[in-house]
């Protein structure tokens, strides 16, 4: 600091100088993603509902959006959807092939599933 303080004024505005920041590539990178997501919602959204048939449809989508790798007991849990209703959503994603089972359930351990879609957008720098 002390050498900056002794530089003339007009140089010591050129140490400090900021030059605002273009647009990043992780920026772009972002921006892509969030718009991905965003159309993945909306179109699974609609498949959802018509394959359930249920007013939980939009619920558990939402949770599954913000859980895209979860346990079938914490989706029964945590959704606040009846039970017998949640595995049968449960049963229609995974018939249709929105979740894949990622760890069969086994015994006292509940199925560990996963939402692929989702999975691809946001972790796709690590996938490659």
């Amino acid at each position: 600091m002390r050498a900056v303080s002794r530089l003339s004024p007009g140089r010591a505005g050129v140490a400090f100088s900021w030059t605002p920041a273009r647009p990043s590539k992780l920026k772009t990178n972002n921006l892509a993603k969030a718009q991905g997501i965003l159309k993945l919602y909306d179109a699974m959204k609609e498949q959802v509902i018509s394959l359930t048939h249920s007013r939980y449809a939009i619920p558990a989508l939402d949770w599954i959006f913000r859980w895209p790798i979860f346990k079938s007991t914490d989706f029964v849990k945590q959704t606040g959807i009846p039970a017998p209703t949640a595995r049968r959503i449960l049963k229609c994603l995974r018939d249709s092939k929105i979740c894949t089972t990622m760890m069969a359930a086994r015994g006292r351990r509940a199925a560990l599933l996963v939402f692929p879609q989702l999975l691809a957008i946001t972790e796709e720098n690590r996938m490659l």
